[in-house]
């Protein structure tokens, strides 16, 4: 049933983005970006298949994609329903097409003729390709802990980006450092991987769980305890995959906050902010939410799908917002926009 569910929710979500693409365990940046096309992914052939092994040519007066690789060989017409592997016929869903002067094929039929293994995720909007020479069995053992610091110069504003796919993610305000992390893994490879460069006057941080491609034995430990100075104005973007996420912002000087959730309960407390306007962009997947708002200045609140309902304390439901505090003066509004998912919205002010 929550596959179902899941499936209903990718179905009818807004638009989104263009998918992330990885491949054995790295994210690869096409251009132009994969496309969705009547549920398939269409990405650009060179580079993806290159980057599997296979060799890649274009015949632009057949307008016919060859792929060679793992003692296959792939032929694809732009705009054929029908391709040939190994001289075999083979009826595609969707046929390869031409974008922005690059030819698009599908990324399914072509990796796993090849060999390789494709997942999609719709929570995150992930295309997954493994090689079968890739795939590797991820052992959890023994604990590691580890306490990281990031300064920043004479910066205006800081746009970070936290990234988990599996644990627990605690974020919060208060740091004597542009952030200060406490990171705790068992599993080798997800050891979090930190950067932070300045231009401009501006600057760019992100802390990202490596993508693997493997499974894991064993039970897996990893939470993240990250925490941000109250003096540094930031854009922040929180990604997660499969687990509890509390966000305390309030002391923060948030200038834009974008919340991505996966599967699991999300807490979002904004309870304290006095940063003045900020707008708040909140994407669930499986799991509560709950938003804690400021008591101070005016809170707006729109609410967009999902199943599962909304429960509002302290707040009027006026057409299709729930509004508190006043707002008809300028100044200090705190906008917050809900795409639910699968599970109860609860507001509170």
């Amino acid at each position: 049933m929550l596959l179902a569910l899941v499936c209903w929710l990718a179905a009818s979500s807004p638009a989104q983005a263009a998918p992330v693409l990885i491949v054995n365990g790295r994210v690869v940046e096409p251009q132009p970006p994969p496309v969705l096309v009547q549920g398939q992914t269409l990405v650009p052939l060179r580079g993806v298949f290159e980057a599997l092994g296979a060799r890649v040519d274009w015949d632009g007066t057949q307008r016919t994609v060859t792929v060679v690789g793992q003692g296959v060989t792939l032929r694809l017409g732009v705009g054929r329903t029908v391709a040939y592997r190994n001289g075999q016929a083979v009826r595609l869903e969707v046929p390869a097409r031409i974008v922005a002067g690059r030819v698009l094929v599908p990324a399914r039929f072509v990796s796993e003729a090849l060999g390789a293994r494709v997942d999609w995720d719709a929570l995150r909007q992930e295309v997954v390709i493994v090689t079968p020479s890739a795939a590797e069995e991820l052992q959890a053992g023994e604990a590691r802990h580890q306490h990281r610091e990031v300064s920043a110069g004479a910066v205006s504003l800081v746009s970070a980006l936290l990234q988990m796919g599996t644990g627990e993610l605690v974020v919060s305000g208060g740091a004597g450092h542009l952030m200060e992390a406490d990171f705790t893994y068992n599993v080798e490879a997800w050891e979090p991987e930190v950067s932070y460069a300045e231009e401009g006057g501006r600057g760019v941080l992100e802390v990202r769980q490596p993508s693997t491609s493997g499974t894991v034995r064993g039970e897996v430990q990893y939470q993240w305890q990250v925490a941000f100075s109250d003096r540094v104005p930031l854009d922040l973007r929180v990604h997660t995959g499969v687990g509890p996420c509390r966000l305390e912002l309030g002391s923060l000087l948030l200038r834009s906050l974008q919340v991505t959730g996966g599967v699991g309960d999300t807490t979002l407390d904004l309870r304290g902010y006095r940063g003045g306007d900020l707008r708040v962009s909140v994407a669930a997947g499986v799991g509560e939410v709950t938003v804690l708002l400021p008591r101070e200045g005016c809170a707006r609140v729109r609410v967009d799908g999902g199943v599962g309902g909304v429960s509002a304390d302290g707040l009027q439901l006026v057409e299709d917002e729930y509004l508190g505090g006043d707002c008809s003066d300028p100044g200090g509004e705190v906008y917050v926009q809900v795409r639910a998912g699968v599970g109860r919205i609860h507001l509170e002010r």
